[in-house]
């Protein structure tokens, strides 16, 4: 996959993170949270590509929330402290509500 040049990718960023539904966090703030997923944007939107991709619905790309489980697990996100399933599963629910 061909890497967008930086300024580009920030624009990218800032409509993705402005059309996202804003969730509440437990220990951070919503700039707190902001900084870090920019930091990773690039990667987070490979790996969205790739998710889709490999578990389309139909006709449809997109992930669904068992497969956004299963990756947060295999990819130890989960610390069950900071982190849970029960976490994964309602932030999910909250971005994808309409």
């Amino acid at each position: 996959m061909r890497e967008l040049k930086p300024d580009i990718t920030r624009k990218c960023f800032d409509k993705d993170w402005s059309d996202m539904k804003q969730l509440k966090y437990k220990k951070s703030d919503s700039n707190e949270v902001k900084a870090t997923v920019a930091k990773y944007y690039s990667l987070i939107k490979a790996q969205y590509s790739y998710q889709a991709g490999i578990a389309t619905t139909g006709k449809v790309l997109g992930v669904s929330m068992n497969q956004f489980g299963m990756f947060c697990e295999e990819f130890k996100l989960f610390d069950k402290q900071n982190f849970t399933l029960s976490d994964a599963d309602r932030f999910f629910i909250t971005v994808n509500a309409t």
